[in-house]
């Protein structure tokens, strides 16, 4: 009697883990520095990516080369496509990445090219919501990999913190949700 209830408490177990393991869904990933410069026009894997303020704001974002770099990224630029770039400006203010669903266990690689401007990142939910926010000012060479806190997240901005008044190059090297 004993080893009949254990093994339907072993049976139970196992289909719960098969039934909570078949909706986990696999992380993805847009490498940009594995693809060739070229404007966004398109969303990629579900997100759309748009720039906005700054006096660059007139076109879609580039993977492109940043301050002098022969790696690609995602640009806050128009005008980053070609190697060695004229270093990407001018700039937008914010480089917006828009997902088509919400998402949480956010994480990317950046490279500020440089430090000091005070650039910065938000993840916003539904309603324009805050959810978190953290500083990239310091982060360079796209060695760090950035962990967004928060669950909902369907917008999520890069922002060089010139206020739309000046020009300052940023990239992202990798975007996992």
């Amino acid at each position: 009697m004993m080893k009949m209830r254990v093994l339907r408490v072993v049976a139970s177990l196992m289909s719960s883990a098969v039934l909570l393991g078949a909706g986990a869904a696999m992380a993805t990933t847009i490498n940009f520095s594995a693809m060739p410069a070229g404007a966004v026009t398109a969303p990629i894997d579900g997100v759309t990516f748009s720039l906005s303020g700054g006096l660059d704001s007139s076109g879609p974002a580039d993977v492109g080369y940043g301050f002098f770099d022969s790696r690609t990224s995602l640009n806050n630029s128009t005008n980053s496509t070609t190697f060695p770039s004229t270093s990407g400006y001018p700039t937008a203010t914010i480089l917006d990445a828009a997902f088509s669903s919400p998402e949480k266990w956010i994480r990317f690689t950046f490279s500020n090219y440089g430090s000091g401007n005070g650039s910065f990142y938000s993840a916003f939910g539904p309603g324009n919501t805050l959810i978190s926010s953290g500083s990239l000012s310091n982060v360079n060479g796209y060695s760090s990999t950035i962990y967004v806190p928060g669950a909902g997240i369907t917008d999520l901005q890069f922002n060089n913190n010139s206020g739309g008044n000046g020009n300052w190059i940023f990239g992202v090297g990798e975007l996992t949700f």
